[in-house]
């Protein structure tokens, strides 16, 4: 018996365990296999990504995508009007579906006409469509009965009614500029559990603090203008937290400083929370010490610049901080006072060889750690073995990144190790080579799982690496090397 004679109830069971790699490979051994791998609940991991390049693959698909992405090389709308009939019969099982290019309010009406089970919709549109008249529909809006997330880039409200027909909507990301979106906020306001919004005009952050989302569990608020400043001296932002006990996640980022009396008001009115997220800007000492208060706190993420200590007491909820910011020094120390038994910490801007080397010395608790390496470990020389992430010796997890050479890093117990460098134009890469794969298995002997992401390696030395390290998995691009025991498996 092989594991064709399973019945298909069975395959697909087996199926249900494999990520997108496997399942990948799996469709490949035959055909009754290429169907059953690609169907059912497993397709809600899959993404049909349409490019103007590619849509003539839609002629021969057969199989029954979930979540379809139309990217911004449709950049005419009568580029997508040419693949319009094609894409609509794809529609009838989507359920999550992404516009990231521009579209007219009658395309995206035929759209949703043909998505009965769609659950989230992301629309990009663009003014200029409306200027030319492309606002025009031939009927109205469906319902939408299962929609449960809705984001609108750009100056969506032109084109949709003020009314939107989703009984179930949950959750909301779109900007709050004109009067026109504060109306749309007002409507959905009663059914949103999850909020995302960009206030683009200063003068309409007040109105939306006025609103009261009675089922708000998560909250985004970004602002970029001064408009903060308006409501230090006015009870508006309190009785916004005030009416909002039941928050568990909170992301606040404005410029330019988050008032002592949010901070407060936070803590006092919001035992729910969880998760916090905020933008400082040379803050005032004990900023966030209320914080203490909050039995539940978990996650503390903080962005811009701390050069005093903003937290005082003891947090004993606490378990993971993100910081992205230069020269985070103070606030490590400040954080060591208040919460030394963190136990995952992620610096995703560069550090300095003596905030490595605190780091190393004093959260000992630490299981998962993510740092970028800054060029003073290029510009000076570093000793071997300087790293010692050896100390750390409830470490599981490290993600490294930046200027970072493999053989300054003392051996140590890691089981997980990340490399990569960050697709952005203001990150740094890791300056891997060849060379520092071939350190890897006396640094980290106990390594079990290793992904390079980014790395300027080449597939030669990775295939060298993996005959060095047998027992390790190593994602490298788009390529798998398994352990060795499990490869004679198959």
């Amino acid at each position: 018996m092989n594991l064709n004679d399973l019945p298909d109830e069975v395959l697909c069971t087996i199926f249900d365990h494999l990520d997108l790699y496997e399942l990948k490979l799996a469709s490949s051994v035959c055909r009754r296999w290429s169907h059953l791998t690609f169907s059912g609940r497993r397709m809600d991991r899959v993404w049909l990504v349409i490019r103007h390049s590619n849509c003539d693959f839609l002629c021969n698909t057969k199989r029954e995508y979930r979540n379809v992405r139309l990217t911004r090389f449709f950049m005419r709308t009568d580029h997508l009007e040419s693949a319009l009939p094609l894409l609509l019969t794809l529609m009838l099982h989507v359920r999550m579906l992404d516009l990231q290019c521009d579209v007219t309010t009658e395309q995206s009406r035929l759209i949703l006409l043909e998505a009965p089970e769609l659950q989230h919709l992301s629309m990009q549109f663009d003014l200029r469509l409306v200027l030319t008249g492309n606002c025009k529909m031939n009927g109205p809006f469906p319902v939408l009965p299962k929609l449960k997330s809705l984001v609108l880039v750009g100056s969506q409200f032109y084109f949709f009614p003020s009314k939107l027909n989703t009984p179930n909507l949950q959750c909301l990301n779109m900007s709050c500029s004109t009067d026109l979106e504060l109306e749309a906020w007002k409507y959905f306001s009663g059914q949103l559990k999850l909020v995302r919004v960009d206030v683009l005009n200063g003068d309409f952050l007040q109105p939306l603090l006025k609103l009261t989302f009675p089922l708000l569990e998560d909250l985004s608020v970004k602002s970029v203008f001064d408009s903060v400043q308006v409501l230090m001296s006015s009870s508006v932002a309190d009785g916004f937290f005030r009416r909002h006990p039941f928050l568990r996640r909170l992301s606040i980022i404005t410029s330019p400083f988050i008032p002592v009396a949010w901070v407060e008001s936070i803590s006092q009115h919001c035992p729910e929370l969880t998760y916090l997220n905020l933008f400082l800007e040379s803050p005032n000492e004990g900023l966030l010490e209320s914080l203490v208060h909050l039995k539940k706190f978990k996650h503390l993420s903080l962005e811009g610049e701390v050069y005093r200590k903003i937290l005082r007491g003891v947090m004993t909820s606490l378990e993971t901080v993100r910081l992205r910011m230069s020269y985070p020094e103070v606030l490590l120390k400040n954080l060591f006072e208040v919460v030394p038994q963190l136990s995952c910490l992620q610096i995703t801007y560069r550090i300095s060889c003596d905030e490595l080397q605190f780091i190393c010395e004093r959260f000992s608790c630490l299981r998962r750690l993510e740092l970028v390496f800054g060029y003073q470990f290029l510009e000076e020389p570093v000793a071997d073995d300087f790293v010692r992430f050896d100390k750390l010796l409830h470490l599981q997890e490290l993600k490294l990144s930046g200027k970072i050479k493999i053989r300054s890093i003392h051996p140590n117990n890691v089981r997980s190790l990340t490399l990569y460098s960050p697709s952005s134009i203001f990150t740094y890469s890791t300056d891997i080579t060849n060379d520092d794969l071939y350190e890897i298995p006396e640094k980290f002997s106990l390594v079990k799982r290793l992904i390079l992401e980014n790395c300027s390696v080449s597939l030669d030395a990775v295939e060298r690496l993996h005959k060095l390290m047998p027992s390790c998995r190593i994602d490298y691009e788009d390529e798998r090397f398994y352990p060795i025991d499990d490869v004679t498996a198959d």
